[in-house]
């Protein structure tokens, strides 16, 4: 999504998007949203799925806070401190 935003108008204007309107706002919420609702099952399924890439970890009920920014910031998607 970042790039669909950041290079939207490069042809045209040769220049990155820095920045979105609410009309691109909309328009990426709505192609982007899941099919359907998210449910409490997929955020267990995905809290499942870090904890499987947490090689070591003695808690398996848990992730430590900083080990979960880590993770967030620099696996998949990459986030930056900002966004979380």
């Amino acid at each position: 999504m970042q790039n669909e935003v950041r290079f939207s108008s490069y042809t045209e204007s040769g220049q990155p998007n820095l920045s979105v309107n609410f009309e691109t706002f909309i328009r990426l919420f709505v192609n982007h949203r899941p099919v359907y609702g998210i449910g409490k099952n997929n955020i267990e399924d995905a809290f499942k799925a870090l904890m499987e890439d947490m090689d070591g970890e003695d808690n398996q009920d848990s992730i430590h806070s900083a080990n979960l920014q880590q993770m967030l910031k620099n696996h998949g998607e990459e986030m930056t401190t900002i966004e979380l």
